[in-house]
């Protein structure tokens, strides 16, 4: 199995906001009334892959995060949704020339021969091996930037079963599903469907709350006590009507539409008509989210990350549940928001969003999973899906 790698553009800066449209309060996405209809058949598996990272070192309070990379591949996509492009195309760099024989004139200094194809190959091989030596060697990486001319050879992979484990997993179980898991110990990213559209549920509020956090970071100012009176609701409780105000308040699809284009979430988009409970998100772009909540980014203030990280760690116990499925049992620490939503003949939508960090582990995951037959069916999922990811991750 192959992986091509392009390096990242930095995040959109000046993103003007577009006229705000009117919203209609969505109060029941995380109290459905019924059970959904049955689930349809999934139409196919897209195999997981793995993708490497470089790792800077962490100090104790901060981690410091490397440059992400972007795979491109053709994904499953839910609804009337246009596909990505086919798989972009890495080309190797065009081979240097030997310069054509030429008689030295009288008098002239002679200068030396552009290096052959065979050396500039030979040097090639030689910086392979001396990058796979520094990865094997447990030094800290050497931070490069991948471009989009220069396909880099990753290392092995630290959980050599977890890409298996995950399919084999999901593969018998009536779902479908998307799993991305950013290993911050090793930099390297396991992804499957990670540009899959979903409705969110309830994870959107993850994108309110740092909505509400940028907003207030950009005037310099800390969120006001109405404002965490609400933000705790919204994420602790997964409150709709304090979702809702804040949505208002944030300038509504528009605003967090400005604030996902900042943040580099190019595949998430807010709800139509002010319903924020069927905005479009994927497993890739919520990882990325949780990246810039919980790793120091020009995006959020350190002040900002710090209290949506104590936040998300403090969600009522009977919403405790999800990507805690394994990490808590086990001491862990463990930042979480979960979403649950009945899509009719789609049956329920099913997400986890978090941070697990402890037993020797520190990583980002997202899991979304929609045409489970009930909604305890979408959460077994889910929790299935967090105790692999927990088990394989665990230190050698």
């Amino acid at each position: 199995m192959s992986a091509r790698y392009i390096s990242v553009s930095p995040l959109q800066r000046a993103v003007s906001h577009r006229s705000a449209q009117p919203t209609t309060n969505c109060h029941t996405i995380d109290t459905p009334p019924h059970r959904a209809g049955s689930s349809a058949p999934d139409p196919g598996r897209a195999a997981l892959r793995v993708v490497s990272r470089p790792v800077l070192p962490r100090g104790t309070a901060a981690r410091a995060a490397g440059r992400p990379s972007l795979l491109l591949s053709a994904p499953q996509v839910d609804g009337p949704v246009a596909p990505l492009p086919r798989e972009d195309v890495v080309t190797p760099p065009a081979p240097a020339r030997s310069p054509r024989p030429t008689a030295p004139r009288a008098g002239a200094v002679r200068r030396p021969r552009r290096p052959s194809v065979t050396t500039l190959d030979r040097r090639t091989l030689a910086v392979g091996v001396l990058v796979s030596l520094l990865a094997s060697s447990g030094l800290p990486s050497l931070g490069w930037a991948v471009s989009r001319h220069q396909p880099v050879v990753a290392p092995a992979a630290p959980a050599p079963t977890l890409a298996g484990d995950v399919e084999s997993y999901l593969a018998g179980r009536h779902t479908r599903a998307a799993v991305v898991v950013r290993d911050l110990v090793t930099g390297q990213e396991y992804r499957y469907r990670p540009d899959a559209r979903f409705d969110s549920a309830s994870v959107v509020k993850i994108a309110i709350m740092a909505t509400v956090l940028r907003q207030a970071d950009a005037e310099q100012r800390r969120p006001g006590a109405e404002e965490r009176r609400l933000l705790r609701a919204m994420v602790e409780r997964s409150d709709n009507g304090a979702a809702s105000t804040l949505w208002n308040r944030i300038g509504r699809g528009d605003g967090l539409d400005a604030f996902l284009a900042e943040a580099g979430m190019t595949r998430t988009t807010a709800g139509p008509r002010g319903y924020w409970g069927v905005s479009q998100v994927t497993a890739a772009d919520q990882v990325l989210l949780m990246s810039h909540l919980t790793q120091p980014t020009p995006l959020l203030s350190a002040a900002s990350r710090a209290y949506a990280q104590q936040l998300m760690g403090a969600v009522d116990p009977s919403q405790d549940w999800g990507v805690s499925s394994g990490p808590a049992a086990a001491g862990a620490q463990v930042q979480l928001k979960n979403g649950w939503l009945p899509r009719g003949r789609d049956g329920w939508a099913v997400h986890s969003v978090g941070h697990v960090q402890g037993g020797g582990r520190d990583y980002l995951v997202a899991v979304l999973s929609v045409r489970n037959a009930t909604q305890q069916k979408g959460i077994a999922t889910v929790q299935g899906v967090s105790r692999i990811v927990w088990r394989d991750l665990a230190p050698r």
